[in-house]
């Protein structure tokens, strides 16, 4: 007897075992090719705004550190709380001159860049429901 003519169950079974394991698979992506699926689900810097991985050259216009935060923020969504609410202090921490040594940062996430800007006396506070940014004093260790 040629194997030919008598075709074994097993050719037919696998065929449909690999299906029903790539229609399982696929429930987080999406076809957009022939051979090309892309994930349905958002990414990390997607939900966390502030996770993005950024590099920064500030141009000349950018003199203090309130410009730079201002000019970081602008394409993310998030803003800069506003004066009313803010210390004095951090009146003072905006209006400081930038170092020249920021003008060029990256690459780190949006949430380091802002504090690295703010400087080690200082610690980000976030507000994810309004997206607002601000900076309150650290305080000193005694």
């Amino acid at each position: 007897m040629n194997w030919l003519s008598n075709p074994r169950p097993v050719f037919v079974a696998v065929p449909l075992l690999v299906c029903c394991v790539f229609a399982d698979a696929d429930r987080n992506f999406v076809q957009v090719g022939r051979y090309i699926a892309v994930s349905s689900k958002p990414d990390a810097q997607q939900l966390d705004l502030l996770s993005r991985m950024v590099s920064v050259q500030f141009d000349k216009t950018s003199k203090t550190v309130g410009a730079a935060v201002e000019e970081l923020l602008q394409p993310t969504g998030y803003r800069l709380s506003p004066d009313q609410t803010a210390t004095k202090e951090r009146q003072e921490l905006l209006a400081l001159p930038l170092p020249s040594l920021h003008r060029s940062l990256g690459p780190l996430t949006l949430r380091d860049m802002l504090q690295v800007l703010a400087g080690p006396g200082w610690s980000l506070v976030e507000d994810p429901v309004s997206r607002q940014v601000s900076f309150e004093r650290c305080e000193v260790p005694k």
